[in-house]
């Protein structure tokens, strides 16, 4: 009797871990946006281009609007990518939203037109990114 009252504790412990282990795998599989906030919010998008120095402040409210919509329709996944464990050489776009009245800022990065780097870890695109869209942005737009 008591062997089979371990055994049921045993296989009980072992659901739990399962469903543990299948709850996290799927919080990691879940897409994340680069942005999710609301582009009335933003009081400013700061561009770098890291690849030739260029930068620009974008306040225009249509190509913030056009920035923020290509930025939500775009779903990241993450991925298990060692580059977060040695030093970034540079970067190709960094991107700094701004919002109004308040302190707060958005960061990340896009590393290539394959990935960007939104937090310490980087994430895939699932979907086509607008990467040369935005490179342009610091091509034809006055510097600050």
């Amino acid at each position: 009797m008591r062997e089979r009252v371990i055994d049921w504790v045993c296989a009980h412990k072992l659901i739990v871990v399962a469903f543990i282990l299948l709850a996290l795998i799927l919080i990691w599989l879940w897409p994340v946006s680069v942005y999710s906030g609301n582009a009335a919010d933003i009081e400013k998008i700061h561009l770098f281009d890291g690849n030739t120095g260029k930068s620009v402040s974008i306040t225009n409210r249509e190509e913030i609007d056009k920035i923020v919509t290509s930025l939500q329709k775009v779903p990241l996944r993450r991925s298990f990518d060692l580059r977060v464990l040695i030093p970034s050489d540079g970067i190709a776009l960094e991107f700094v939203i701004s919002k109004k009245n308040s302190n707060e800022k958005s960061r990340f990065q896009i590393c290539s037109d394959k990935d960007v780097k939104k937090t310490f870890l980087y994430h895939a695109y699932q979907n086509e990114f607008p990467y040369e869209y935005y490179k342009s942005l610091c091509q034809s737009t006055q510097q600050e």
